[in-house]
């Protein structure tokens, strides 16, 4: 039996809706949205489906239904399919075109790190939810607006994983690094193109 994985998106964009100061919620709705929504290869695919994985660990003790591992499951075996109803998928082709950003950002209370990061949300308000949720304040210092931002964070974020910052406390992000800006910036502005925007 093939798994439908609109239906899985459609449960994390229910999760996201009802959670809506989760920027991880967040990220895998979009990741998911990503692998249903645009004809990619498999490869591309169980790249995002590892970015799910990596999203819903974090976030473990917060749900009882986990998705992630189906979704690799069934890119692996073949055995799935994409049943976007018509009027969703009218209206989905009709904003194609939309971009979400990339974003480089510091705080005061992470001396000489950086953090690596990607949001469907306005930046300031990315600024503002992230306070709300860490309990300090980060500054975005670099930003770009490509589609899938989410995936283009996952090839960065596998390049740059020797500088991760390491020993972070429980509920904190774990997207910190230990680069300067113009490294990080460099890494970002060379893999944000690796991902046709076609």
């Amino acid at each position: 039996m093939s798994e439908d994985l609109y239906k899985i998106y459609r449960a994390l964009s229910q999760r996201a809706r009802q959670d809506a100061d989760s920027p991880e919620k967040l990220a895998m709705k979009e990741t998911m949205k990503f692998i249903v929504r645009r004809k990619i290869s498999q490869d591309a695919m169980l790249n995002a489906a590892e970015e799910l994985i990596r999203l819903e660990n974090s976030i473990r003790p917060k749900v009882r239904t986990f998705f992630a591992l189906r979704v690799k499951d069934a890119i692996v075996s073949g055995k799935y399919c994409i049943e976007i109803p018509y009027p969703i998928l009218h209206r989905w082709k009709d904003s194609a075109s939309q971009e979400d950003y990339i974003y480089i950002a510091c705080s005061s209370q992470k001396p000489n790190q950086l953090k690596l990061g990607a949001t469907t949300m306005a930046l300031k308000k990315r600024e503002s939810s992230y306070r709300y949720k860490y309990g300090y304040q980060i500054q975005i210092v670099w930003s770009k607006k490509i589609k899938a931002p989410f995936l283009h964070e996952k090839l960065i974020q596998d390049q740059i994983e020797s500088f991760r910052v390491a020993g972070l406390t429980h509920g904190d992000s774990n997207e910190w690094y230990f680069l300067s800006k113009k490294s990080l910036t460099s890494y970002a502005e060379k893999f944000s193109s690796t991902i046709s925007n076609d």
